[in-house]
């Protein structure tokens, strides 16, 4: 059973998680009627109340755009004001004048919790015993050891990114994806950022 834990504690939970990420996606959409992009300058923006966790996550996927050398990424941070980033009428003209052809935005939707029991084992180092009698069972004790189980927590962190085109004025790439056990907001988000690049690829939208 998961157990929702509300997005805006993503940084203070995130560094409890001990075992390996990865990443699917649960959703897709892409618009048909695009065929290929390249953008040179891409709008990383996270839309969170959350200031730290907007700028953690906005230097990372400038990090995951920048990644392949092919276009600039500008953190949303750096260009506008949390008003003007919440102003589409301040907003829009902003980018076009930075030279903006593309926006990624990634979205914190579910950061949930799931324990799950992992069994003991029973360790044997050699030698042997009799049940019936003492120094025959002594014998036997010590040699059996057994590891008792114990309970794992998982933890499931849902993104839902979103890639739009400027010249195009529309979205052209959606996706939700939940990742197990991301440990730190960077790997959270270099983990959906290759997950979301497997895709563009696979679809033909990037090359």
């Amino acid at each position: 059973m998961r157990h929702y834990k509300g997005a805006v504690l993503l940084l203070a939970t995130l560094g409890s998680a001990g075992c390996a990420s990865n990443t699917g996606f649960t959703s897709t959409w892409r618009d048909p009627t695009v065929k290929s992009v390249q953008f040179t300058k891409v709008l990383a923006v996270t839309i969170s109340k959350e200031e730290g966790l907007r700028r953690s996550f906005e230097t990372e996927m400038v990090k995951a755009i920048e990644a392949n050398g092919k276009a600039e990424g500008v953190p949303a941070y750096s260009l506008f004001t949390v008003e003007e980033l919440r102003d589409t009428a301040r907003a829009k003209p902003k980018a076009i004048a930075a030279g903006i052809d593309g926006i990624v935005t990634m979205r914190v939707v579910a950061v949930e919790k799931e324990q799950r029991y992992v069994e003991g084992t029973a360790t044997m180092y050699g030698g042997g015993g009799y049940y019936g009698n003492p120094w025959g069972y002594y014998n036997y004790g010590w040699t059996a050891v057994y590891t008792p189980g114990y309970l794992v927590t998982d933890q499931y962190v849902q993104v839902e990114t979103h890639i739009y085109s400027l010249p195009l004025n529309k979205l052209i790439w959606a996706g939700r994806s939940e990742t197990v056990n991301p440990g730190s907001v960077e790997k959270l988000v270099d983990e959906v950022g290759a997950a979301v690049g497997e895709e563009l690829r696979a679809e033909g939208l990037v090359k």
